[in-house]
């Protein structure tokens, strides 16, 4: 089975001008949202604590920063379709629980839909929510359409390399 959950982002742009000081500031906007997939058994689903620990890995709730759950569905495998619940131009987290942690990992096509340079097709993100809370491990890499594999550090360097753009 796979439980599909679907999140509303808002972040709070009274938040960049504040001091720290006093009550911040509230201007909220509304960013969208994400979708997150995980393999999941009938146990796992019938448990709350599962639900539980991934909803703290998922949620987000600062001064600054808002995600949280908007909807939740589970489908069999036999009936999942990955469109029935992203948009084309969107890719889907997929979590994996581990003992100490929930691991997200998310593969971007830069499809016409895309807004990354066309130099790139592919970008990959991952990272992990530790059962404590900390997120880390948080890494983005890129494949190229000539096949090269790139991360993030090495972007700039590999797109002056081989794809430089005109000077304007």
């Amino acid at each position: 089975m796979k439980a599909v959950i679907q999140t509303q982002i808002r972040e709070n742009y009274g938040a960049h001008d504040w001091d720290g000081q006093g009550e911040c500031p509230q201007y909220w906007k509304f960013k969208g949202g994400n979708t997150y997939i995980f393999d999941i058994t009938i146990e796992e689903n019938m448990s709350r604590e599962w639900w539980a620990r991934i909803e703290a890995a998922i949620t987000v709730d600062s001064e600054s920063w808002e995600e949280y759950f908007v909807g939740e569905t589970v489908v069999d495998d036999i009936d999942f379709n990955v469109t029935d619940h992203c948009e084309e131009w969107d890719a889907p987290y997929y979590g994996t629980v581990k003992e100490d942690r929930v691991s997200f990992t998310r593969t971007t096509n830069n499809t016409e839909f895309g807004y990354m340079r066309r130099e790139i097709a592919k970008q990959f993100d991952a990272y992990d929510v530790l059962n404590d809370g900390t997120r880390e491990h948080h890494g983005v890499s890129y494949e190229m359409v000539n096949g090269d594999v790139v991360l993030y550090k090495d972007l700039s360097a590999w797109l002056d390399k081989y794809a430089p753009q005109e000077a304007a």
